[in-house]
C-alpha cells in the first residue's frame, strides 16, 4: 500500500487507490489487465509502466576511449569539419562561419563556437556543449590512448 500515486507522484486518499498504487485520474488513461495472484500490469499506449513501488536502477557509463576535437583555436571550424563530415555555416547571430553542422543519426545537429566534436564508438559523431564535456570525459594518458 502507498500513499502516493505510481504515475504522478500525487497523494492518494482513498483505501483502492492506495491499495493499486494509483489515483483515479491516471488510472483512466491506463487499460488494466489482471495477472496471477491479483498483480496488476498497467499499460499507456503501448508503453508498459512499471507497478508502484518499483525504482529505477543505478547504472554508471561505461568507461570508453573516444576522440574529440574543440570547436575552438588552435582548431579552425574548416578543420572540424573535415574530420568529421560537417559543414562550416554561419554561427547563426553574426553569420561568422563559426559553426558548423553534423549529420547524425538523429538528424543534422550543430556545433557552436567552444563545442566539442566527439567520434563515437560507432564511429559516429556529434556535439557535445563544453560543460557537458567537462563533467563526462578526461584527458586519456599517452600510453593508454596507444593501446
Amino acid at each position: 500500500m502507498t500513499d502516493t500515486c505510481g504515475v504522478c507522484n500525487r497523494p492518494l486518499t482513498d483505501t483502492e487507490s492506495r491499495a493499486a498504487g494509483i489515483g483515479p485520474t491516471c488510472a483512466r488513461k491506463f487499460t488494466g489487465s489482471h495477472g496471477a495472484a491479483g498483480s496488476h500490469q498497467l499499460t499507456f499506449e503501448e508503453h508498459t509502466v512499471p507497478q508502484p513501488g518499483t525504482q529505477p536502477t543505478r547504472y554508471r557509463k561505461r568507461p570508453v576511449v573516444i576522440e574529440a576535437m574543440q570547436l575552438a583555436e588552435p582548431n579552425t571550424p574548416d578543420g572540424v569539419a573535415r574530420w568529421c563530415g560537417g559543414r562550416v555555416v554561419g554561427d547563426g547571430i553574426t553569420g561568422h562561419p563559426y559553426s558548423i553542422e553534423i549529420d547524425t543519426l538523429e538528424g543534422t545537429m550543430r556545433g557552436d563556437l567552444g563545442d566539442w566534436i566527439i567520434k563515437g564508438t560507432q564511429g559516429e559523431f556529434y556535439p557535445v556543449k563544453p560543460g557537458i564535456f567537462a563533467e563526462t570525459y578526461e584527458p586519456v594518458a599517452a600510453a593508454e590512448a596507444a593501446g
